[in-house]
């Protein structure tokens, strides 16, 4: 399959799996070398500890399988200007907390606690293919399907 087949089918799949919201996640550090390791590093973090908030401490036990936080993201700008592109899926019951938590000012902000001076943009997705178009672009010339991740 070549690269627009497979960003065609990409873009279709992510689609149809019903992310919530757009989040583009930000070091904003100069004195910091934003590497693949560093970006994979704090968006595990990131999973975790907003996981930790939504859910509690046993976020990982098997009866809030359905309610944790799915996470799609793109590393991308690398090595000079890493950053992360993504969607979070999150449970229906959930999405006020989610929206409190990740809030402009909230000290708590799982990216922005483990991050210095880190910046997290956060927004409701609408039109899905098109969230899920601009977050691939870089998949229209070349296949950058290493910088791709899923969580859980």
């Amino acid at each position: 399959m070549n690269t627009p087949e497979l960003r065609s089918s990409l873009v279709k799949w992510l689609s149809s799996e019903n992310y919530t919201y757009a989040v583009t996640l930000k070091p904003n550090n100069p004195r910091i070398e934003v590497t693949d390791y560093y970006l994979r590093r704090n968006l595990n973090r990131f999973h975790r500890d907003l996981d930790r908030q939504l859910l509690g401490t046993r976020f990982c036990d098997e009866r809030n399988g359905l309610r944790r936080t799915r996470v799609f993201a793109v590393l991308e700008g690398l090595p000079f200007n890493g950053h992360i592109h993504g969607a979070v899926r999150i449970a229906p019951e959930l999405r006020e907390r989610f929206e409190m938590i990740v809030s402009p000012g909230n000290r708590r902000n799982p990216w922005v606690k483990s991050v210095p001076g880190g910046t997290i943009h956060v927004d409701t997705i609408t039109t899905a293919d098109g969230w899920f178009e601009y977050a691939t672009k870089r998949f229209a010339t070349r296949d950058f399907s290493d910088n791709v991740i899923l969580l859980p």
